[in-house]
């Protein structure tokens, strides 16, 4: 085995959240080491979400207030920071007479984002005349409503992702690719972390490991010694479709009429991005695939809403693809659960391991510097 430099943080997946750790680490005069088991960055989810910068105004039903308020203070500070990825895109919301959420509640729903947002002049919304469905993409407008447009952002959220390591790589710091985290074991005052690259072993020594692995995460724990901290978790499948097409007026906030969970229509490099799906995964993360169910799911909702004078087929489907949401392990609806980001220790005192469950594209920021202020109390 070859023993490199000590290292003050060794963080494991260039996902966003590694990705963004490391950067925030690395600002704060740590030495960092940052290991992806893949030949680049954001291979996993972080390539494979709905490419949004969002508060979730979905969360606001489940009384997140917090995460909503942090998540649109986020975007604000993407959009001044990385005005090159990440753009502001008019989302609409069509209310029909089938539509569980009444004109009421998604007015209130909007005025209390807007008012989360600080109600600067991007997070307000407006109801749309009827002289202006028409416009609408070919949106059905049979028994509908109305119409509420408001704004938020949209990004390439491997674009951003690679931009985080660029800047962590640029300020100094080191990162392997095809390095697969082997081992670690943790010490009062050490960790000595192992991983593969090329068919070599190689150790390196740490005064902190953090765990941003993604849906690899639970794996990364089982390798560390003595046992840690862990927490059961669902990996929650989400797929997403392409189909040809484009869509004009923005993005598209629908409700699956099949269980009335929320779907994004978005375009997408000259295409329609269609999704998500949640369903619990089984098997190792790597076997994530989009499933012939979860297409055919999608298709319905698309056919549901649009009417561009053709039934989409699976013959239409261009590319469909699919990643894996960490959350607690629970026997409530995946599409109900919190998305609060869990940082877990594996002791209370001491800790040379902290485990990163979950986190958002768009919080991975205010989640970074949550996470480098935990590894200063234990190690500085």
């Amino acid at each position: 085995m070859n023993t490199n430099i000590n290292y003050d943080v060794v963080i494991v997946g260039a996902g966003v959240q590694g990705a963004a750790t490391a950067l925030e680490a690395i600002k704060n005069n740590y030495r960092v080491l940052l290991l992806e088991q893949y030949a680049e960055p954001a291979k996993g989810t972080s390539s494979k979400s709905s490419k949004l910068i969002h508060g979730g105004l979905r969360y606001l039903e489940s009384f997140e207030f917090g995460l909503v308020r942090e998540c649109l203070h986020d975007q604000h500070r993407l959009l001044r920071d990385y005005s090159d990825l990440v753009s502001l895109q008019k989302f609409h919301i069509p209310i029909y007479k089938s539509t569980s959420r009444s004109r009421i509640i998604i007015r209130l729903g909007l005025t209390l984002y807007a008012f989360l947002g600080g109600l600067k002049k991007h997070n307000r919304f407006r109801k749309l005349k009827k002289s202006e469905w028409a416009d609408l993409d070919g949106v059905k407008t049979d028994e509908l409503l109305a119409v509420y447009q408001y704004y938020d952002a949209q990004t390439d959220d491997a674009a951003l992702t690679r931009r985080l390591v660029e800047q962590f790589q640029q300020l100094g710091g080191d990162v392997q690719y095809n390095a697969k985290f082997s081992q670690a074991a943790m010490q009062e005052k050490l960790v000595t972390a192992s991983y593969k690259q090329n068919d070599k072993e190689y150790t390196v020594t740490a005064r902190m490991l953090v765990n941003a692995a993604g849906p690899w995460v639970n794996h990364v724990v089982d390798k560390c010694h003595p046992e840690s901290q862990r927490i059961k978790v669902d990996l929650v499948q989400g797929t997403h479709i392409e189909l040809e097409g484009s869509l004009e007026k923005g993005i598209y906030y629908l409700e699956a009429p099949q269980d009335q969970r929320a779907i994004f229509a978005m375009p997408w490099k000259g295409r329609v991005m269609f999704g998500t799906t949640e369903h619990v995964h089984e098997g190792p993360p790597e076997d994530c695939r989009p499933t012939d169910k979860e297409i055919n799911y999608l298709l319905d909702v698309y056919n549901h809403y649009f009417t561009d004078g053709k039934v989409k087929t699976r013959d239409d489907v261009l590319e469909a693809w699919a990643g894996l949401r960490v959350l607690p392990e629970s026997k409530n609806n995946p599409f109900k659960r919190s998305r609060e980001t869990l940082l877990i220790p594996n002791q209370k005192e001491h800790a040379r391991l902290i485990s990163v469950y979950g986190g958002k594209l768009t919080s991975h920021h205010s989640m970074a510097k949550k996470l480098v202020k935990k590894i200063q109390n234990y190690i500085d």
